[in-house]
């Protein structure tokens, strides 16, 4: 999702909008990038992972090589989410989606090979 153009917060889901304003970018449909946020319970297995895989909900049966590329050092308190620290966490995937035309709000899910 885009900027808000008058206050900077991200548009989301129910966002109250204006006639010409950038609502979302798909900035290519190749080299997926994919930022997630990782509970801090989560955060052991993900960093002794020997890999992971991606899944969109839209094609399970496909499961997408991903590389972690950042990890954040300390984590972050997420706003409705508890009381739990959460880690941002980048995948990269060198293929394309694994549909032709993405919709916002797909669904992934990330596993990781221990």
């Amino acid at each position: 999702y885009s900027m808000h153009p008058w206050n900077g917060e991200k548009l989301f889901a129910g966002s109250t909008l204006q006639p010409g304003w950038q609502v979302a970018k798909v900035n290519s449909l190749d080299n997926l990038q994919i930022e997630a946020w990782v509970h801090e319970m989560d955060l052991p297995r993900l960093q002794q992972a020997r890999g992971s895989v991606a899944r969109f909900d839209v094609a399970p049966e496909q499961r997408i090589p991903l590389q972690l590329t950042a990890l954040a050092a300390q984590g972050e308190k997420r706003q409705a989410w508890g009381n739990a620290g959460y880690y941002r966490a980048l995948f990269n995937a060198n293929t394309a989606l694994p549909i032709a035309k993405p919709l916002l709000g797909l669904g992934l899910m990330i596993e990781v090979t221990e």
